[in-house]
């Protein structure tokens, strides 16, 4: 009998599907994301050659066994939010609808990260609470080597992709490094109890604009060579992050004349992974935020003086003592007995006005994810890799590959006078930049007024490497533009441009309704209007005539609801 009840258990456990606690920096972004900001970020690679999707998805199937990470699917409980992992098959689909979707829904079993491809470009798109952008580069990095491994056999073979691949024990791949490094450290602890003059969280300055509709990103990538704006950097005796930011900080300050002079506060996304020893792949980084000083009207033309102080910062900021006393902080918070018992949605309520707070303490973000490195025989293939995110704001993200520095921002802002101002400085450094977006897109217009007004092409193909130069901002702009992206000044395009086969870098996708939102809310409004119609009928002895005349309202409501939805 205790053999029987023995196997009986073994069988039962194995039928469970396996669940993983959310490290401490996955816990913020399944409270706070929404269809406006969906916590959803994005690894690009543009090839030479129009993506095979077939052979994108033998290389996915490939590849995905080598991160147990991402065969989860996010799921909410009554206290907390844990991964549980499925056998669920991810899909390679052609990109046709706008950028980051949401991949997290409640009460939906949904993969976390999704690959598309569109022309030439393969995109991954991952939910921040999976991983950080170290592991998501890591990812893209095995499944592109492992792409051209399948289409360029007769070049590309086993042992030249295996540098891409990380040799890394299961255990330590799903490791919540968070918890290794700071949780339990006496030394930590000791550092913490010395008394250290809190700094007082001011204000800092926002950036203003006007917003997109359901705050639809407008993204506009700037790809130059790595050598050129290397040497830029040394010249001026700095770093490229360094480099990077004293631009964008001067940028920024240009931008903000006649405003508030509040501060500017950059946040900095740190891998915590060079400084304390890990090789998980799940998230391990810490946010700083950088203020910077406010310059005189002399200094603030100044390129050399913003790297000086960038360059100051960073050196104060960049300590691992600072960085583990704020991570053993707030893990210490969150251990605490009173605020683990509290139920999800009142957890998500305060996470959700913290992060509304967190909003105004910085100006914007900025970050320099690293290299995605290429043995010499695959980067032949590759003409360039970006990545970007979500925002509730404007954020500015870089990657490096294939001898290209590429810069996105990411922007819910009609606006784009920040990034012509960026670009335009990089330019007159010696920088030569090549523009792209998702913005002003030339599309073949349909004569059949019963169809949709314009003609998407297919995802097969090869994206468009001519450009044209912009005469007042002086990049060049690539794919089928009206208007450039930075300045909005028209643009000479080629005659096919409205061609069936035009295909920019990004498709035309057209602004979705999202019906089952819209379903809900309406429902909830009906069901709310006919209770309090009921009760006012009841409490002042009225005659049938209200609950009626809200029936008949609520009828002619869903009459013109299903006239959108449908």
């Amino acid at each position: 009998m205790q053999k029987n009840s023995t196997k009986h258990k073994q069988t039962q456990s194995q039928g469970r599907a396996k669940w993983v606690r959310l490290d401490h920096a996955s816990k913020l972004f399944p409270a706070t994301a929404n269809y406006q900001d969906t916590k959803v970020f994005r690894i690009t690679a543009e090839l030479n050659d129009a993506v095979d999707p077939e052979i994108l998805q033998q290389a996915l199937d490939a590849v995905l066994p080598r991160f147990p990470s991402f065969n989860v699917v996010l799921r909410r409980g009554v206290f907390w939010y844990y991964f549980e992992q499925t056998d669920q098959r991810c899909i390679v689909q052609p990109e046709t609808e706008d950028l980051y979707e949401p991949l997290y829904i409640r009460g939906e079993k949904r993969l976390a990260f999704r690959v598309l491809y569109y022309g030439s470009r393969i995109n991954a798109e991952i939910f921040h609470a999976v991983c950080d952008g170290a592991v998501a580069v890591a990812f893209v990095r095995a499944l592109l080597g492992q792409y051209l491994l399948l289409s360029h056999p007769e070049v590309i073979t086993a042992e030249d992709i295996q540098p891409l691949i990380q040799r890394t024990p299961a255990g330590e791949k799903m490791d919540d490094s968070f918890r290794r490094h700071f949780k339990h450290t006496d030394k930590l602890k000791s550092k913490q109890s010395k008394k250290k003059e809190k700094k007082k969280r001011v204000r800092a300055w926002n950036y203003k604009g006007t917003k997109l509709a359901r705050n639809r990103a407008n993204l506009i990538e700037g790809t130059m060579p790595i050598r050129t704006i290397l040497d830029a950097a040394k010249n001026h005796r700095a770093t490229l992050t360094v480099y990077m930011a004293a631009v964008y900080a001067r940028a920024l300050w240009e931008v903000r004349r006649g405003d508030k002079p509040r501060p500017i506060i950059l946040a900095v996304p740190v891998n915590l992974r060079p400084l304390f020893p890990s090789r998980t792949e799940r998230n391990f980084f810490q946010v700083m935020n950088i203020e910077l000083p406010e310059p005189t009207p002399e200094e603030a033309p100044d390129l050399d003086w913003w790297i000086r102080q960038v360059a100051d910062v960073f050196k104060d900021s960049l300590k691992p003592e600072e960085l583990a006393a704020s991570s053993t902080e707030l893990l210490k918070l969150e251990s605490n007995f009173l605020l683990r018992i509290l139920p999800t949605g009142l957890k998500d309520l305060g996470l959700r006005i913290a992060h509304r707070i967190n909003d105004h303490q910085h100006t914007t973000s900025i970050s320099n994810v690293g290299r995605l490195d290429l043995p010499e025989k695959l980067a032949a293939y590759v003409r360039s890799c970006y990545v970007s995110t979500t925002s509730r704001d404007i954020s500015l993200f870089a990657i490096s590959c294939a001898g290209s520095l590429s810069v996105s921002f990411t922007s819910v802002y009609r606006e784009s006078e920040l990034q012509y101002r960026f670009f335009t400085a990089l330019q007159s450094q010696g920088v030569p930049v090549e523009i792209t977006s998702n913005r002003n897109i030339i599309t073949a217009e349909s004569s059949n007024e019963n169809i949709e007004s314009a003609i998407v092409p297919p995802a097969e193909g090869v994206n468009p490497t001519a450009s044209s130069i912009c005469p007042l901002c002086g990049c060049a702009i690539r794919g089928y533009k009206a208007r450039c992206p930075l300045d909005n000044e028209p643009l000479q395009f080629p005659a096919d441009a409205r061609c069936d086969q035009a295909r920019d870098v990004f498709p035309a996708a057209e602004q979705k309704t999202n019906r089952t939102l819209l379903i809900k809310l309406f429902a909830f409004i009906s069901i709310a209007a006919m209770v309090i119609s009921f009760i006012l009928d009841f409490t002042l002895e009225l005659p049938l005539n209200l609950p009626l005349m809200t029936l008949l309202g609520i009828v002619s409501t869903w009459t013109s609801v299903g006239a959108v939805v449908v």
